[in-house]
């Protein structure tokens, strides 16, 4: 009963059933599983949490249980218990690709690079056509600086998945740390047709013209952000350095001006607006430069 109660959307209803059923049967499994999931799909993590550890007490090796359990805790921020215990189900499990994805995505999370590489490849392997493992498997290279593996990994992911804006803007990320300005443009432009308002892609965008020479197109990137987002710091940065690249010392320095307004612990801003300045022969310049320099030690006034 609780069955095609859960099953036709009465939830409360079912979690009445199952508890019925323990009732008359206080070691049933599947009754336990059932009502933890239950309560799981109403969000009371800390109620499933407490039957299928239950469950699990009076059967340790049911895989689909501490599967459940391991999301359970997932859902509840509890990372470290929702770790520990997809480690278990895969050691019952090895087959379980759904296990070693989210194992891999949680081990992603808190910076365990390696080992979610080795848990997202186990999954792949399992079921290949994953684009969210890939995607992640992707993102775990990036942050290891392995640029090949990530972009032959959103590539991957990708073609499952053409519309994922956010593995296209990655993946131009990872094409601008190779300096191949033209690939991360294209991936911008395909993220910001999926998504037009992903600011950080369109901001990208621009870095990426500039890069390649196209100082008139990087500005207009640039100005189309602060249009929508006049408080955006990094915009108005780097139409600085594209105002700066087409020899616009005046309005540069303005751009710079605003940029440190907003963030004014912005190192580089000063110091590119130190720069500005010394074209101008204004003798803000040296003041400036001790700004940056204050801010980060590691940069030198030119000679």
């Amino acid at each position: 009963m609780g069955v095609v109660l859960f099953t036709q959307g009465h939830a409360d209803d079912a979690i009445e059933a199952y508890r019925k059923a323990i009732a008359l049967a206080p070691n049933y499994v599947d009754a336990m599983n059932n009502l933890a999931s239950a309560l799981a799909s109403k969000k009371d993590w800390d109620g499933a949490i407490k039957i299928f550890e239950q469950a699990l007490a009076l059967e340790p090796k049911a895989s689909d249980v501490r599967a459940n359990y391991a999301s359970a805790l997932q859902n509840a921020s509890r990372t470290d218990d929702a770790i520990a215990a997809y480690r278990q189900v895969v050691a019952d499990n090895p087959k379980d690709a759904h296990a070693w994805f989210e194992l891999g995505h949680l081990l992603h999370g808190q910076n365990k690079f390696d080992e979610a590489i080795t848990s997202l490849q186990k999954s792949l392997e399992l079921k290949p056509d994953q684009a969210e493992a890939e995607f992640n498997l992707a993102s775990s290279y990036q942050e290891q600086q392995k640029f090949p593996e990530a972009i032959a990994a959103y590539e991957k992911g990708l073609a499952l998945n053409p519309k994922n804006a956010h593995a296209l803007y990655n993946l131009g990320n990872a094409y601008m740390s190779q300096k191949d300005s033209k690939r991360a443009i294209d991936s911008y432009t395909k993220a910001l047709a999926v998504q037009p308002g992903l600011t950080e892609a369109q901001v990208a965008l621009g870095a990426a013209l500039l890069q390649s020479g196209d100082a008139e197109a990087s500005e207009a990137a640039y100005r189309k952000v602060i249009a929508s987002q006049p408080d955006n710091a990094d915009a108005y940065f780097n139409l600085g350095n594209a105002l700066f690249n087409k020899r616009q010392f005046a309005p540069a320095a303005d751009a710079y001006r605003e940029s440190i307004r907003l963030r004014p612990d912005a190192a580089r801003a000063h110091y590119n607006l130190a720069i500005c300045l010394q074209w101008l022969n204004d003798e803000e310049a040296a003041a400036e430069f001790k700004e940056a320099q204050r801010l980060d030690p590691s940069l030198k006034p030119p000679k």
